[in-house]
């Protein structure tokens, strides 16, 4: 049963990096494309998708699939990391209760 959440451990943070390099070669293209047009976004835009579309897409709206698509990105890259670090601790806790 030890080795069960063992290999578990070891699965999901292996899915944890291979997600961060996926999430990491797609922000990148899309932060490149919005930097060479001169699109600037807060960090506080990043956390509110409704703000972006209706106040940063309306400046740049040749732009809009770019903008919009790094923004879901990053969102989603956080939301997977959460959910895959709940993961890894949940398993290594149970890991460390096991006899």
């Amino acid at each position: 049963m030890k080795a069960f959440f063992a290999v578990g451990i070891i699965v999901i943070f292996i899915i944890t990096v291979l997600f961060n390099l996926y999430f990491r070669w797609k922000v990148l293209g899309y932060f490149k494309r919005l930097r060479q047009a001169n699109v600037q976004l807060e960090f506080s835009d990043l956390l509110n998708a409704k703000r972006v579309a209706a106040e940063i897409v309306p400046l740049h709206p040749a732009h809009r699939d770019d903008i919009l698509g790094f923004v879901r990105h990053i969102r989603l890259s956080v939301m997977m990391a959460s959910v895959l670090l709940f993961l890894i601790a949940a398993f290594a806790g149970v890991y460390l209760c096991i006899e």
